[in-house]
């Protein structure tokens, strides 16, 4: 997810800030999320790079994929003690760009190379959007000119959705309008969810993109969500219910 898109600096609002403990904001980052994190030096030399967040341990210590530096660089800016500033953007619920300003606290390269910077105190989050973002991943039908073509459903919101596919083409382009197919497996109830398209990333092998729904794409989208129930991680449909033994056999 790395740095904040262009996409993401239209929705920030400053009255949607908030610090979290350091601890907190943890809950809202993936585990393989992209980062962008700056170090400085005590000279106040700095450099950016781009890494991957593996995990933290409750207590004292966040890890991440060690980046790829000329040796030179990271003998200058990988020290324990050096500062690191972190920014990333989370998915969950409203969306949010994570922002905290750390200390490295161990460069392991032998036997796994890791990066391990000290858990912050405190962190700040700046809330992306007004509305709740649902997480699910439902295989949907993306209706083109001539095809369907078949992607994943990722997320949902009054206002729209999110969708990825993996692959290089076709690349969809912004404002163009499209409607998403989605077929409730136990019902065979179609919903078709209209709307623009608002951004695109790729992200780890998959074209990700976002649709703003249009027309009558938020009421369906409104009427999907009332058939979705959450099992304890995401969104998935309802499942039918059991026949009544006592009524069959009556």
């Amino acid at each position: 997810m790395g740095r904040p898109s262009a996409e993401d600096s239209k929705h920030y609002s400053s009255d949607r800030e908030q610090p979290v403990s350091g601890l907190s904001a943890m809950d809202f980052i993936d585990h393989g999320s992209d980062v962008c994190i700056e170090f400085q030096t005590p000279l106040g030399q700095k450099t950016q790079i781009e890494t991957q967040f593996i995990g933290y341990d409750n207590k004292r210590h966040i890890y991440y994929s060690l980046p790829r530096m000329p040796p030179a660089d990271m003998e200058l800016y990988l020290q324990p003690q050096f500062w690191a500033f972190v920014t990333t953007t989370s998915e969950r619920g409203e969306g949010a760009i994570v922002k905290f300003r750390t200390q490295i606290e161990f460069v392991i390269t032998q036997p796994v190379s890791l990066l391990v910077l000290k858990l912050p105190e405190q962190a700040m989050l700046f809330q992306l959007r007004k509305e709740m973002r649902y997480q699910l991943n439902i295989k949907v039908a993306l209706l083109m000119e001539k095809r369907k073509l078949e992607v994943e459903l990722r997320n949902i919101s009054a206002n729209g959705c999110g969708f990825s596919y993996r692959g290089i083409a076709p690349v969809l382009e912004s404002g163009a309008a499209y409607t998403i197919e989605v077929c409730c497996p136990n019902t065979k109830e179609t919903f078709l969810l209209q709307g623009i398209i608002r951004n695109h990333r790729v992200h780890r092998g998959r074209q990700e993109y976002g649709l703003l729904f249009t027309g009558e794409g938020g009421k369906t989208g409104r009427s999907l969500l009332s058939k979705l129930v959450f099992n304890g991680a995401k969104l998935v449909f309802q499942k039918p219910r059991p026949p009544d033994n006592k009524l069959a056999n009556g």
